[in-house]
């Protein structure tokens, strides 16, 4: 018998257990839509784990960084009450084989926010109400005080491993 935490690891086949690939994330079902044009849905040992591992809003917005599958992704914005399924299919029928990779668009107030977490010791929800509080020169005052400068604080290493200071 399989332990209860190590169930969604394996898949029951009538003759053995199977262990899954740790491998397939998300956006390997991305790239076989995109470049490889492998079915990972279709040709696996169990489709339905399977369809669980596709997310339909990461493919959504992988794809609609790009001018050739953003009218794609919109359709299947569109259509998100469809089965994980058809929609895999549709994008793996509809574009064309291209490599999409691009680096998500990350937030520009993010380093700002991790600053006043680290300056107020509070969560990041806070730091969010805070952020229009604060000025930006306040916010350079507490960049400012955050730094530590230089090499391991202003001292250097000597031959034997030793810190000494300047």
């Amino acid at each position: 018998m399989v332990p209860p935490s190590l169930r969604s690891l394996f898949v029951h086949s009538v003759e053995r257990i199977t262990i899954l690939p740790r491998t397939i994330t998300p956006f390997s079902y991305v790239t076989s839509v995109s470049w490889t044009k492998e079915n990972m849905m279709r040709n696996s040992p169990n489709d339905r784990i399977s369809e669980k591992g596709y997310v339909p809003f990461l493919a959504n917005k992988s794809l609609s960084y790009f001018s050739d599958s953003v009218m794609l992704a919109n359709e299947m914005n569109r259509y998100h009450f469809l089965d994980k399924r058809p929609q895999y299919e549709f994008y793996l029928n509809s574009l064309q084989r291209a490599k999409r990779f691009a680096k998500w668009i990350k937030n520009e107030d993010s380093d700002k926010i991790a600053l006043i977490c680290k300056a107020y010791s509070c969560s990041a929800k806070e730091a969010k109400l805070y952020l229009p509080l604060l000025s930006d020169t306040q916010i350079r005052q507490i960049q400012e005080q955050q730094q530590t400068g230089g090499l391991d604080n202003g001292r250097k290493k000597s031959g034997r491993g030793k810190s000494q200071t300047q």
